[in-house]
Parts: structure tokens; sequence; C-alpha cells
């Protein structure tokens, strides 16, 4: 980082010392273009804006109905689960985020994790699913909305991509909705 500190320095004082030969009347040796661009492409350039990374998630459900299936006897028995409640979960955070980091972490998570997570997701009534319960067993459904849980660390990235302002937080991102047996 020192280096890159003082090839800016030279190439500002050489920019200065020809400018300055141009107008006091010095003759000056042209300098390359190509050596130039290269050494401006050398200098990372990063957009300033709050950033996300992600370090862990875990998947849950938030549980809007249930239903149990229970079989007694010796032989298979099919059933159905039908929602009859509704739910919405929508995107959160633990602590309060400006619209600007709520936008950046969304991207993040929507572009870490999976295509699907959205801002809100809402379950429904008359969803429906169904199978086979075992002889002499019990089957417990649960439907709701998926949702996925993720850690990471905000910061801000100036335009020199170096971080500021970092910070730990959590996510909660809906997933999708279903029943889970």
């Amino acid at each position: 980082m020192g280096t890159q500190k003082w090839s800016v320095k030279l190439r500002y004082t050489t920019r200065m010392i020809t400018v300055a030969a141009v107008v006091v009347g010095l003759s000056t040796v042209a300098v390359p273009a190509r050596a130039v661009e290269a050494d401006v492409e050398e200098r990372p350039i990063c957009e300033a804006s709050w950033q996300f990374d992600p370090s862990s998630s875990s998947l849950s459900q938030t549980a809007v109905d249930t239903a149990l299936a229970q079989n007694t006897g010796p032989r298979p028995i099919a059933y159905k689960f039908t929602s009859t409640r509704s739910g919405t979960t929508t995107f959160s955070a633990s602590v309060t985020l400006g619209v600007e980091l709520k936008a950046a972490v969304f991207a993040t998570v929507k572009a870490e994790i999976n295509a699907g997570i959205s801002n809100a997701v809402t379950a429904t009534t008359g969803v429906e699913i169904s199978g086979t319960v075992p002889p002499r067993s019990t089957v417990r459904g649960t439907y709701g909305v998926f949702y996925v849980r993720v850690h990471g660390q905000k910061y801000w990235q100036t335009r020199e991509c170096r971080k500021t302002s970092s910070g730990w937080i959590s996510v909660t991102a809906p997933y999708g909705r279903g029943w889970r047996v």
C-alpha cells in the first residue's frame, strides 16, 4: 500500500513538472500513453457503497398451521393436510438499517444464498400435501414460510476499495412457503 501511494505521488509530481516546463518554455520528454494508462489500471477503483459479506446461514420455518395424522393399525394409511391459516414473513435485520444498506444486504443475500429470496412471502390457506402414514406411527406436518437467517459483516466500501464503518449483523430473508412433514 505504501508503494501505491508513492507511485500516485510520483505520477502527480511528474505531471506537475511537465506542466511547469510547458509554462516556462522548457523542453519536455513525452511519456508514452501506454505507460500512463497501465499505471492507472493498477489502482483499484470501487463504487463507494454499503456492502455485506455473509459468514454463516441457516434455513428455518415460521409455522402458520400444523396438522397430525396418526395410524394405530397394521397397514399404511393415506393422509391429506390442507392449510387453514395464513401469515407473512418479511425481510428484516437485527439492527435498524438505512435504505442503502438494506438494499445492499438484501441484494447480497439473494445473490449468495438463492435467487428465490424475496422481500416478503405470504403463506396462504388451501395449500395441500398428501402422503402415507406407516403402520403404528404418526406424521406431523407444519405449514408456513421458510426463511434464511444470515449472519455477516456490514461495511462501507470506499472508492479505494477500503472497508470502513464495519459491524456484524443478522438478517432474515424469506425463502419460500410450504409444508414440512
